[in-house]
């Protein structure tokens, strides 16, 4: 059987030749290159001969196979005897990149960089994990992209990036990363708030490190940060300076400016007047200013 299959891909390997296309693949299977304009004309961007049957890929990334197809190798859905003429393969219109005919199974690549294999399985060469075979495409296990979505969640604000690059998120965004990609995730919050941890695939504070051997979901919790207290003028005249201190600040203010000034009324060390006056509501750390006695003259 076999000695026959190497006959029949050489005598295509001339005929082929002899139209001025290029042979490439192993001795189960011939694709062909460098298609002439006829063939570009005709939809045809790239065909590969299998034994007893051929795949081709439309210039519009659609897949069609004709030929044999006792085992399923056309991908139509169907086993039926063979095709005499071109048939879609199931799922594969569009979107197809390259595609590969076997013995008794095919595969295909599309142009998201998906594996999708059909036909004969009997020794697992559709590599989904089993060796039962398939009428139509199934994904190679380990060959397809997984998505990892992140979304952001909270009172507050921030962004999450990742490495290598795909996410880039103020809000929720998924990407598709190779199958076993190691992804790391930094989240920076945004004015006025803070992280405060990881959800789902994640845990912590720190950078979150996601291995994509399945889809999986990450949330960052941003928190708006507490709004400061107002600073309430408290009195602090005729107190001591180190007690006036003391109350400014427990009560959210700063103090300013202190002058010194002799006063007849007002012992040494103590606030004569003070700017603003008592009560007064003002912004976070609003500063006091304090006029203090130096005493008679």
């Amino acid at each position: 059987m076999r000695a026959f299959a190497l006959r029949r891909l050489a005598a295509v390997a001339v005929l082929f030749a002899a139209v001025g296309l290029s042979v490439v693949g192993g001795s189960d299977a011939v694709a062909t290159t460098g298609l002439p304009s006829p063939a570009a004309a005709a939809g045809v961007a790239a065909i590969s001969a299998g034994v007893d049957y051929t795949c081709a890929v439309t210039t519009g990334g659609g897949a069609k196979c004709w030929g044999s197809n006792v085992s399923g190798q056309l991908g139509n859905g169907t086993t039926t005897s063979y095709s005499a003429t071109p048939v879609d393969v199931s799922g594969l219109t569009s979107g197809v990149a390259a595609i590969s005919a076997g013995t008794v199974h095919t595969c295909a690549v599309t142009i998201g960089g998906v594996a999708k294999c059909w036909g004969d399985n009997d020794h697992g060469e559709l590599g989904n994990g089993t060796t039962m075979s398939s009428k139509t495409p199934v994904d190679v296990v380990g060959l397809v992209p997984e998505t990892l979505t992140v979304s952001n969640v909270g009172t507050g604000s921030g962004t999450v990036t990742s490495s290598p690059a795909g996410i880039d998120c103020g809000a929720t965004c998924s990407h598709q990363f190779a199958y076993g990609a190691s992804v790391t995730l930094t989240a920076t919050p945004g004015s006025g708030s803070t992280f405060t941890g990881w959800g789902g695939g994640c845990t912590g504070t720190g950078t979150c490190a996601v291995t994509t051997n399945s889809a999986t979901s990450v949330t960052a919790t941003f928190t708006l940060k507490p709004r400061p207290k107002a600073c309430v003028v408290p009195k602090v005249k005729g107190k001591r300076l180190s007690a006036a201190k003391r109350a400014i600040k427990a009560h959210n203010c700063s103090v300013g400016k202190i002058k010194h000034s002799f006063s007849s009324k007002v012992k040494k060390g103590r606030v004569i007047s003070q700017k603003p006056k008592p009560g007064k509501r003002l912004k976070h750390g609003a500063k006091v200013n304090l006029v203090v006695s130096k005493g008679r003259r």
